[in-house]
């Protein structure tokens, strides 16, 4: 079977490396230290990438090394509330002196530590290697985390926002509809796209531009505009309830999108099976696809 050429490639949800960032503690005339084998120098807790760590540090070695290993381990003592989760995925390194050891990525859940035998303590006192200054011995731990990646910012959409704002205030309107004695401000502009037979009535309407919508609700006529304008349709229990009047409404003043929103809506609340014959009828008449489907349906299975 032949190989399809890959022409692009995308890892969704993939986590991301951290920038390093370091944390350093300074052990004070560590050859003086009377730390036997497997006790820890108590370390003060720092923070980094908002997370508190801790340096356990085992001047002649710990429980799993020989004592003449120097040994160190990154703790996670505290992961930061804003985080949500009990592990971090960690990289790191940890230096004592000018040694280094590099540690593979792995889960380290709170109160846990990783690390290990980092150098051995002969070869860290003398003097040649200028692991100890001035009788002090610092300790480096770099950190890397293992992030989600941040979904890209797009600024908020206001269009519809904008344009239902423009409805509510009527500024610059040109022409007033009156449904069931409210009066609605409105603009020429936006109905000759959006709702071209009311813009008709606006065309050969009064002189004074007011303009009465006779047999709607004014409920209907307000959802209606909001369409125009922004395409939004009421809530579902609402859109439920006017689903047939916002129809005729939409069916009679031009608005394509509104029609087919009500048409599905109709369609997904069921036709009842007395009411087939009528529905059949009007969906007929008003070039209603969906509807008139339903109602075959429904008539040929009763």
């Amino acid at each position: 079977m032949a190989t399809m050429p890959i022409v692009g490639e995308a890892h969704e949800g993939e986590p991301y490396l951290s920038e390093k960032q370091t944390i350093k503690w300074v052990v004070h005339d560590f050859e003086s230290l009377e730390h036997g084998f497997g006790q820890e120098l108590e370390c003060s807790p720092l923070r980094c990438h908002g997370h508190l760590w801790r340096l356990r540090l085992y001047p002649r070695g710990g429980e799993n090394a020989l004592e003449s290993w120097v040994s160190a381990y990154l703790s996670l003592e505290e992961i930061d509330k804003k985080n949500n989760r009990d592990e971090l995925k960690v990289k790191f390194s940890i230096r004592v002196g000018e040694k280094e050891e590099h540690y593979e990525p792995e889960p380290l859940p709170e109160m846990e530590m990783s690390g290990g035998n980092i150098i051995q303590r002969p070869e860290l006192i003398d003097p040649s290697n200028n692991h100890i200054v001035n009788g002090n011995l610092t300790v480096q731990i770099t950190i890397q985390i293992y992030m989600d990646r941040p979904s890209p910012w797009t600024p908020k959409k206001r269009l519809n926002k904008d344009m239902l704002n423009l409805l509510e205030s009527g500024d610059q309107s040109d022409v007033t509809f009156i449904a069931d004695e409210e009066k609605f401000l409105v603009h020429k502009l936006i109905l000759s796209t959006r709702a071209p037979v009311l813009a008709e009535l606006v065309e050969n309407g009064s002189a004074n531009n007011e303009i009465r919508i006779k047999d709607v609700d004014k409920t209907v006529f307000r959802a209606l505009l909001r369409y125009v304008y922004a395409e939004e349709v009421p809530p579902p229990r609402k859109f439920k309830k006017l689903a047939k009047q916002l129809l005729e409404a939409a069916d009679r003043f031009g608005c394509v999108g509104l029609k087919l929103h009500a048409e599905v809506e109709l369609v997904n609340a069921g036709i009842d099976s007395s009411e087939a014959a009528n529905v059949l009828l009007d969906a007929d008449a008003r070039s209603c696809a969906l509807l008139k489907e339903e109602a075959l349906s429904v008539i040929a299975a009763n």
